[in-house]
């Protein structure tokens, strides 16, 4: 018997299954968030008699697949929705949901639509440390609004997401597309830092990006920008990136 076992092996005609290889993993296509410059640098006098610098802020997605959120809620009584999963993208278009902390709320304030709570950070630090100011918005709608870089591998040349839902939605989904940006204008509402009584001098303005790291991304160190700023709120100017403007709303 055993010499008829090898003679089958020998002639090739008894197989033993060999292991089966292992299932090649695919790459994921991570975003990655960051913020473009920030510009637009106004000081805006209001009628109760506090002084808000205003700027322009943009969030950007400079990964290897979109950044894009999924959101639910078991009924419009509701007023948030808690359940907002990561959607992360792999090469052959199949996808896994990640289940993250952050929250959206609707924001009736003139935009409308869902925001994500903390998705971005402002804060305005006078040059030796001391304790920041920090910006009045906290909640943050992100589509495919400016095509930052065109040339980027992956991006699309017509904006992707172009909706934060309505007041109706139990669902929605949220997406900012390779190479794209967001932004929020010096002129959008809550989006300016309140600098009523500060001393003149010059402050280091900055934006974050997921300061508290919710989200998956390629890179978590490229996400803060800053620039720096003279500021007399007191005498309505701003200086800020070489530039000067006067103050909104009159003296």
């Amino acid at each position: 018997m055993k010499r008829l076992v090898r003679a089958l092996l020998l002639a090739g005609l008894l197989l033993i299954p060999s292991p089966a290889p292992a299932a090649e993993t695919l790459r994921e296509l991570l975003p990655d968030l960051a913020m473009a410059p920030l510009r637009d640098f106004r000081l805006e006098a209001t009628a109760d008699g506090r002084r808000l610098l205003r700027f322009t802020a943009e969030i950007v997605n400079l990964g290897a697949g979109p950044f894009e959120l999924y959101a639910s809620r078991a009924s419009t009584s509701d007023e948030l929705m808690t359940d907002i999963r990561q959607r992360v993208y792999r090469e052959d278009g199949t996808r896994r949901e990640v289940a993250t902390p952050a929250v959206m709320h609707f924001a009736g304030d003139g935009h409308d639509h869902w925001h994500v709570r903390e998705l971005e950070d402002y804060a305005l630090t006078p040059l030796g440390g001391e304790q920041p100011a920090a910006g009045a918005k906290q909640g943050f709608c992100f589509s495919d609004n400016r095509l930052y870089q065109a040339s980027r591998t992956g991006a699309p040349q017509r904006a992707q997401y172009r909706s934060c839902g309505g007041p109706n939605n139990l669902s929605l989904t949220m997406g900012l597309s390779i190479g794209w940006g967001d932004i929020y204008g010096w002129y959008m509402h809550g989006q300016y830092v309140d600098v009523t009584g500060l001393a003149p001098g010059f402050y280091e303005l900055s934006a974050v990006a997921d300061e508290n790291g919710w989200f998956e991304e390629l890179d978590e160190g490229n996400n803060s920008t800053s620039t720096l700023v003279w500021l007399d709120a007191a005498a309505g100017t701003v200086h800020g990136q070489w530039q000067y403007l006067p103050l909104l709303g009159g003296t």
